[in-house]
């Protein structure tokens, strides 16, 4: 839902769809306090991209071990085909990027 919804910089979340105005109105993730932490976490990560390189790497890479979710049997799975195409996957075959330049 990435590409549905747009961080802006006063910490609020805005949908780009139907589904993820509801996501975001459901979850409460306009709330004071998720606002004021995302924004504290957009001025770390803005401070460490500026001044440590590698400590911003390591904020916004993937991590090694991430968990392998296609094991799981959940009660019904209506995109079979979105486990082929999980970051676990990616990751496993050496294809997943970061998005970002150091």
């Amino acid at each position: 839902m990435g590409s549905a919804v747009r961080v802006h910089l006063d910490g609020r979340l805005s949908g780009l769809t139907d589904e993820a105005r509801r996501v975001i109105s459901v979850m409460g993730l306009n709330s004071a306090n998720l606002v004021r932490w995302r924004l504290t976490w957009m001025r770390i990560i803005d401070i460490c991209q500026k001044t440590d390189p590698e400590l911003f790497a390591s904020l916004m890479s993937y991590p090694d071990d991430m968990p392998d979710l296609s094991v799981l049997t959940p009660p019904s799975n209506t995109r079979p085909e979105g486990v082929e195409r999980s970051y676990f996957a990616k990751h496993a075959d050496g294809s997943l990027s970061n998005g970002f330049t150091v």
